[in-house]
């Protein structure tokens, strides 16, 4: 089952006003389940898995830029690293594909086990690069992005 936000702005009002009323002993990132959730950030199959991660599994999104290609860093938050990591260890060889809004961004093979919590998304560009981010932050939703994040369809 997908989850998708109304709007953003929907999505604000209720975590301002839900938080200060949580139950005693929930943390926000609990808090934040507890609400529609946004749209995941990024996907990946894996061992036959399919994996969401939403901007709570994400701790950063980093970009590096160089000559009109864009290299992204998505650093992971322990528990989600944990599952990539058990996940490339019993898929060795096997296919690792990453989307971002059902669109491939990578497809290759899990030659190693990935302990590092980062999953790197290499030659893409600056578009896509700055579409995940907002993803990450809040500030879009996969049915709201740009033609220019991904031209042509691919």
């Amino acid at each position: 089952m997908r989850w998708s936000c109304s709007d953003p702005l929907s999505r604000a009002l209720a975590l301002v006003l839900f938080v200060p009323f949580a139950a005693e002993g929930q943390t926000a990132t609990e808090n934040l389940r507890a609400l529609d959730p946004p749209d995941p950030v990024v996907t990946y199959s894996l061992a036959g898995q399919d994996i969401a991660l939403h901007p709570w599994d994400i701790l950063a999104v980093e970009l590096s830029e160089s000559g009109g290609i864009t290299d992204i860093f998505l650093r992971l938050t322990p528990e989600a690293a944990s599952t990539l990591a058990a996940l490339t260890g019993q898929a060795m060889g096997g296919p690792f594909i990453i989307s971002l809004c059902g669109h491939v961004l990578l497809e290759t093979r899990v030659e190693a086990v990935n302990d590092t919590g980062t999953l790197y998304l290499p030659d893409t560009n600056a578009a896509r690069g700055e579409a995940l981010r907002a993803l990450w932050q809040g500030r879009a939703r996969c049915d709201r992005l740009g033609p220019e994040v991904f031209p042509d369809g691919q």
